[in-house]
């Protein structure tokens, strides 16, 4: 069923079948095709999958490591509202990954996840 969302265009099913790809649950570990199958979600503005390809960028796990996209793609699932993306995009930027270090924009991002409420 979820093969046949994810071919329907389904991007939550396409993100779920990456997972599985990524973290070696019901298929066998393949970062090469799970990360191929995020870029289809990501395409779509899929929020996690925008996150999760942007650590496979950073780490290079799969494809070539690229800071400057995983920064990219941890801000556009910031954007859309992901607290993860948000928290790395701060991360980013307090240390100087793929971006010009801006500690005082990081500083501000922290300060705002802390009055955020925590997601369940």
């Amino acid at each position: 069923m979820l093969e046949k969302a994810h071919e329907g265009g389904v991007a939550e099913a396409t993100y779920a079948l990456a997972t599985w790809y990524l973290f070696g649950k019901h298929f066998r570990k393949n970062w090469k095709k799970g990360n191929a199958l995020l870029r289809i979600a990501a395409e779509k503005r899929h929020p996690e999958a925008l996150y999760n390809l942007g650590i496979s960028y950073e780490l290079g796990k799969g494809l070539k490591k690229n800071e400057k996209v995983a920064a990219s793609l941890y801000f556009e699932a910031a954007l859309l509202g992901d607290r993860d993306g948000l928290e790395d995009t701060a991360r980013c930027f307090y240390h100087g990954i793929g971006v010009e270090k801006d500690r005082l924009f990081a500083k501000a991002i922290f300060r705002h996840l802390d009055s955020m409420p925590e997601e369940s």
